[in-house]
């Protein structure tokens, strides 16, 4: 994973910016209501950090982990 993130905040004339990367990992199942139809749940991890500037020389560091939880429905035709 990776990215941008533009933070806009209305009390300095410049705005934030953090460039962002992680990671992630997990899995599943599919229990088939019917031949068409399943319903998937999956289980998984994440860790997400950046860094950013703000123009105002204040270096920022973000760092997000943790368990992500998935709920869906599959259509197969």
């Amino acid at each position: 994973m990776f990215g941008n993130i533009k933070v806009e905040d209305d009390n300095y004339e410049d705005d934030s910016k953090v460039k962002m990367d992680g990671w992630g990992l997990g899995g599943g199942f599919a229990f088939f209501l019917n031949q068409n139809i399943a319903l998937n749940i999956g289980l998984g991890y994440v860790e997400i950090s950046g860094e950013g500037d703000d123009n105002r020389e204040i270096s920022q560091e973000i760092s997000m982990k943790g368990t992500t939880l998935s709920v869906g429905f599959s259509f197969c035709f």
